[in-house]
């Protein structure tokens, strides 16, 4: 049985060793979500043991250091580039999610530096969760060959390459995001084919937990014992990085000398990014939203939800000045 579905993170992984490719992914109010066909299911179970909204304690298969927390200068998307590069300059590889013309987000593997402005580290793509397609199997088909391998997702994902795998690799450094949540990507499709008149209010809230995938309300992975070995985020002052492994520790030292780092203690991190320590609180209109969006469209929840009111509109411009 695989888990109830305001459980499930979408992370793809009961798809992934389902051994009769009985498990495909079907979308619902612009979430990924398992569907069985029993018809061919050998019902072994396989899916179920690795799920890891059912077993959470299997993603965490780190080192079981104290977090080092550290705030940097300049964005996340650079830390991310500087571990990056140095994976690719020693001849291995990145799996990151991308973003294509249609709006779907993918897994793509990167073996060229020139490609990796492609990943979004701080912006609006760490709030899409990513289609895992074929992304774990390749990753193994990778690390069997003994070549180094940066994986870079929300703590979810991490999780469901780390299920997958089922074993630990030297060569494989994972990478996790300061996640508040996943949003919706069909009403961010809506919008964009909309032409908004409100496109600054309403993409704000385009990204709030009003949009959020239900389990991330209760997320297992939003806590300091991360699922990565190092975890990266962004904050009005800078960029946040956390050290959560040997390898971690490792791998910032390789690029330390082009880093200018400030200690942070947990109640510091907590202030910057609470989001590390806790999931996002489950808004009271959520459900509302949503079924006024499934009863009247995209542009009377934009009305009513989303755009910013004229006075309210009026008084940032002030406020801005």
């Amino acid at each position: 049985m695989l888990c109830k579905k305001e459980n499930c993170i979408g992370c793809g992984v009961c798809k992934a060793v389902c051994p009769s490719d009985a498990i495909s992914f079907v979308k619902f109010k612009g979430f990924s979500y398992p569907s069985v066909d029993f018809s061919i299911c050998r019902t072994n179970d396989t899916c179920a043991g690795l799920c890891t909204a059912a077993c959470p304690a299997l993603s965490y298969k780190i080192s079981g250091l104290s977090p080092a927390m550290y705030k940097a200068e300049g964005d996340a998307k650079g830390l991310f580039a500087l571990f990056a590069e140095q994976v690719l300059l020693r001849g291995g590889a990145v799996c990151a999610p991308v973003m294509l013309e249609d709006l779907s987000v993918q897994f793509h593997i990167i073996e060229d530096a020139a490609q990796l402005s492609a990943v979004s580290v701080g912006g609006a793509l760490r709030l899409f969760q990513g289609d895992a397609g074929d992304a774990y199997l390749r990753c193994r088909q990778l690390l069997e060959t003994g070549r180094e391998l940066l994986f870079f997702a929300p703590p979810c994902m991490v999780a469901g390459l780390k299920s997958f795998l089922s074993k630990n690799y030297y060569t494989l450094l994972t990478i996790d995001s300061i996640c508040s949540g996943a949003a919706s990507l069909l009403i961010y499709a809506d919008y964009v084919s909309s032409n908004s008149a409100y496109h600054e209010s309403v993409e704000a809230k385009l990204f709030s937990s009003l949009l959020f995938r239900e389990s991330c309300f209760s997320c297992k992975y939003a806590r300091p014992q991360r699922v990565g070995d190092i975890t990266l985020g962004n904050c009005a002052e800078g960029s946040l990085l956390s050290v959560n492994s040997v390898k971690g520790v490792d791998s910032l030292k390789a690029i330390s000398s082009e880093l200018t780092l400030g200690k942070l203690d947990a109640e510091q991190m907590e202030v910057l990014a609470p989001r590390f320590f806790s999931a996002t609180e489950r808004p009271p209109l959520r459900d509302a939203f949503f079924a006024d969006y499934e009863k009247h469209g995209y542009l009377y929840v934009e009305k009513k939800y989303l755009r910013e009111s004229g006075l309210r509109r009026f008084f940032r411009g002030i406020f801005k000045r």
